[in-house]
């Protein structure tokens, strides 16, 4: 297989699927693309609602804040979507008892997990030695609830492949969220009022799920048992917390690291909120390939799983690195054309995680492909052993350093280039399968084209420097080109998916 084919159908049934996935990546990446764009607006338009003198700490608060109740939102969600798609999936027949298992599993976690958080909250301030945290936190526990019951939702839809209606949620609560948080905070409501908005679209969002998914009938089987998804649901949970520790874990110890020195975290923040971009841009290949792999290894068909590895791989690394590219090559002017002057001190931070996490974005999509196939073991020994990586690095070089801010991104992104080491041997090992030798130096050539590009050129102000990172983008793909890299099975096969065929 040529590292541009589409993976082969073999029946009806994976026609179909080849047609669904060809939609439904299309579906989300545009919905994708709306959260990343309303995401941006909120990350770039609040720190201008805080004090100008305060700026900095105030959105590093915020940012922490919603780091935190992410790393429990981000499991709660990824996780229930992934359980129950799974099931779903595999039988048509028993969607109403799955749907049925899943909400009773979920209202339960829910509601133990966000009164635990919201008890432990003046603990994990302490960990990051900020009291102020305390108040945030506890409002943040309602979104936990919130996305117990929405993302069963979502599971059904992502499971019956339905990536329509989930890229309309997703999209919907992107526009909710944008309007709380920044509404609140215009308000005069602060740090609390951003998150209190964002509490509020969570809770509105599980409404719109309630009438836009139509939970499938009962039917006439027995009931699917909860503890079925349950043992699904933690093993792929503890994968998810992991990787979710892992997005964060450098803001969480430069905070715990840095306490003299309040507006690091904000820097920091501001880098990693562009960097995560690479990340934002190939979530929609993780929810596509995800059913289609559990599909593919519950029927047992493994050369359609084996193609399916490889060409999610290989796009993956294509986008993410068109990202990391464009956001590492002039870090501290990029900085500057959303942020307040003083936010371009994050410079150091944002060309080490611009391409760190091209990296972590593999990891994601092998975490998903692994988890997809039931082989949940390698899921989590990769991401376990790269947050582990990660702890160990930042604890040994972020403490007394001269320049926390570099070593804290240098250490994590170190890190996640390990991680895509692990995913690779696994990935080989389990299907034979990850991005060809070929294809990976040529996109390191290219990369290292559009970087060279970005540095040379002078700094001239905001609207040039986009300009010039559009330049820097175009070099990256025009080096693809020439080296044949992207050609025309790579147009034809976006021609399908853009008119929705196999």
């Amino acid at each position: 297989m040529s590292s541009s084919q589409a993976p082969p159908a073999s029946g009806a049934a994976a026609a179909l699927d080849s047609q669904r996935a060809g939609r439904g990546f299309l579906f989300i990446t545009t919905a994708k693309l709306y959260f990343m764009l309303a995401g941006a607006v909120i990350e770039f338009v609040l720190p201008h609602l805080f004090p100008a003198d305060e700026s900095a700490r105030l959105f590093g608060l915020y940012k922490v804040t919603v780091g935190i109740v992410s790393v429990i939102n981000n499991v709660m969600i990824t996780v229930t979507i992934q359980s129950v798609s799974k099931f779903v999936a595999e039988d048509d027949a028993q969607q109403g008892q799955v749907a049925r298992a899943g909400f009773r599993l979920m209202a339960l976690i829910g509601i133990v997990t966000a009164g635990t958080f919201a008890a432990l909250a003046s603990l994990l301030s302490g960990f990051e030695h900020d009291a102020a945290l305390t108040p945030y936190l506890r409002i943040s526990a309602a979104v936990v609830v919130a996305y117990s019951i929405y993302s069963v939702f979502v599971g059904i839809a992502n499971g019956r492949r339905e990536f329509h209606k989930q890229a309309g949620l997703d999209m919907t609560f992107s526009t909710l969220r944008a309007a709380g948080v920044l509404g609140l905070a215009a308000a005069g409501l602060g740090v609390g009022g951003a998150v209190g908005g964002f509490a509020a679209a969570a809770v509105a969002i599980g409404f719109v799920a309630a009438l836009v998914v139509r939970v499938p009938p009962r039917g006439g089987g027995p009931a699917f048992p909860a503890a079925r998804l349950a043992g699904f649901f933690g093993q792929v949970g503890l994968y998810t917390l992991l990787l979710n520790l892992l997005l964060w874990v450098g803001l969480f110890l430069l905070k715990r690291y840095t306490p003299d020195q309040p507006k690091l975290p904000g820097y920091y923040a501001a880098a990693q909120t562009l960097s995560v971009l690479s990340y934002q841009a190939i979530i929609a290949v993780i929810f596509v390939i995800f059913p289609l792999i559990s599909r593919a290894t519950f029927e047992g068909d493994a050369e359609r799983a084996r193609a399916y590895v490889g060409h999610a791989m290989r796009n993956s690394l294509l986008l993410a690195t068109l990202f990391g590219v464009t956001l590492a090559a002039r870090p501290a002017e990029l900085l500057r054309v959303p942020y307040p002057a003083d936010f371009a001190a994050g410079a150091v931070c944002l060309r080490a995680l611009g391409l760190g996490f091209v990296a972590f974005s593999m990891l994601a999509v092998a975490g998903a492909i692994l988890n997809g196939a039931g082989k949940t073991g390698a899921a989590l020994a990769t991401v376990g052993g790269t947050l582990a990586v990660a702890v160990a690095a930042n604890v040994a070089v972020v403490p007394g350093a001269n320049d926390p801010l570099r070593a804290a991104a240098v250490a994590t992104a170190g890190a996640m280039g390990f991680g895509l080491l692990l995913s690779a041997l696994f990935l080989r090992r389990h299907f034979g399968s990850f991005v060809p030798l070929a294809s990976l130096l040529r996109v390191v050539l290219a990369g290292a084209a559009g970087l060279a590009a970005g540095m040379l050129m002078p700094a001239r102000g905001k609207l040039v420097t986009l300009l010039e990172l559009a330049v820097v983008a175009l070099v990256y793909v025009a080096t693809l080109v020439i080296t044949r890299e992207i050609g025309r099975a790579d147009l034809a096969s976006m021609q399908r998916v853009m008119r929705g065929r196999s």
